[in-house]
Formats: C-alpha cells, structure tokens, sequence
C-alpha cells in the first residue's frame, strides 16, 4: 500500500511541476511581450520629440516643407513597420500561449486519469486486504519490516505473534500452525 501512496504523490509532484513550468514559460513570453511594447513606447516617444523638434525648425524657417514631408513619411515607413514586428510577436505569443495550454490540459488530463486508475487499484487493496482480515481473523502491525508481527482470534482468545522471518516459507509455516 505504501508503494501506491509514495506513487500518487509523486504523480502528484509531478503535475504541480508540469504546470510550475507552464506557468514559468507563460510568464516569460508575457515579459518578452511588455519588453517589445516598452520598446516600440520609447521609440515612439522619441519619433514624438523628433516631430517637435522638425516642427520649430519649420517655424524657424530652417527646413523646407518637402524635406519635413520625406522625414515625416520614412518615420511613417518606420512606424508601420514597427507595428507589424509587434503584432507578429503578439500573434506568435498568443499562439504559444493557446499551445501551452493545451500541453497542459493533456497533461493534466493524463495524470488525472492516471491518479483515478492509482485510486482504483487502492480501493481493490483495501477491499482484498479487509476480506484477508475478515477471512483470517488477523490483524497485521508490521509485514513490511524484517519479522512478521501481528494478532489473531483463536478459540475467542487474541493471540499475539512475532515471527522472525528467516525465510518465507519457515514464516508461512510458523504462522499456519499458530492459526491451525
């Protein structure tokens, strides 16, 4: 029994670090996502200030109109250019973002399916090892360690046994010819 616990709670480990890692590469997509818009924000904060810095030369008399209008479109140019990278990034995040889900639902549908099959075999343990007990009358404190220690009913007296196990057949003799 003790074998399908430490099981289920590694299956269980398990789980919460697949999601842990979902959850991480979410998080770092989210921070390359703002890392792009900061800097498509600070790109367009300094196009802003080059416009007002073209925009006093012109009143100044420093520039011709044609020349405004040919830097005004190549930071047009550029600024189109810009949007579509981020909205490419964007798109690729988000696409990342529906693909890790699904990885995660999978997962999580698998080892859900795997913990309901682990609780199952429990249950089918419990039931076989109740009817043992029923069927026996013995009540086991320990067949896991080096000796066999447990209680059984025998005539309407409880009788206590240690049995040292040698092997496992001298210790199934022993303890048949103390319920015989």
């Amino acid at each position: 029994m003790n074998n399908i616990e430490n099981r289920s709670r590694k299956l269980d480990e398990s789980i919460r670090n697949s999601l842990k890692d979902s959850e991480a590469f979410q998080y770092f997509i989210k921070e390359e996502v703002n890392e792009t818009v900061n800097k498509v924000s600070l790109i367009l904060k300094n196009q802003e200030q080059c416009i007002e810095i073209l925009k006093s030369r012109i009143n100044e008399g420093t520039l011709t109109v044609q020349r405004l209008e040919g830097i005004c479109n190549e930071l047009q140019v550029k600024l189109n250019e810009m949007n579509e990278r981020f909205n490419v990034d964007y798109n690729e995040f988000t696409k990342k973002s529906r693909e890790l889900d699904k990885l995660a639902a999978v997962d999580f549908m698998k080892h859900l399916k795997e913990c309901e099959d682990l609780n199952r075999l429990l249950n089918i343990m419990k039931i076989t090892i109740c009817l043992f007990i029923n069927i026996t009358k013995i009540k086991w404190d320990d067949i896991a360690g080096e000796d066999v220690r447990g209680t059984t009913l025998k005539e309407n007296r409880a009788i206590r046994f240690d049995i040292k196990k040698n092997s496992k057949f001298e210790a199934i003799d022993e303890l048949w010819g103390i319920l015989g």
